[in-house]
């Protein structure tokens, strides 16, 4: 499963934290938006989903609090994380 998410005040959104302790996921593969404010995917799986593997893990940031947001994290960098997959 891919599964994507912004972060939400350094920590995973409460209703993707509800559907990954209800899921009983084997493994995962995550990424992240963020404007500034960082997310340890890793450690957050563990302390939601102790027994799901997370396979890959990738954030994209964005510029904070600026209109029109734009990206930061390089296409490059996105689109190697892809090919991974």
């Amino acid at each position: 499963m891919i599964l994507g998410m912004p972060t939400w005040w350094y920590h995973v959104p409460p209703c993707v934290e509800s559907f990954l302790k209800n899921a009983a996921l084997e493994k995962i593969t995550v990424f992240v938006t963020n404007s500034g404010i960082p997310l340890n995917v890793n450690d957050e799986m563990k302390r939601i989903s102790p027994d799901t593997y997370v396979e890959s893990s990738e954030i994209i940031e964005f510029t904070p609090l600026v209109e029109p947001s734009r990206l930061v994290t390089p296409l490059e960098e996105i689109d190697a994380w892809i090919e991974t997959l």
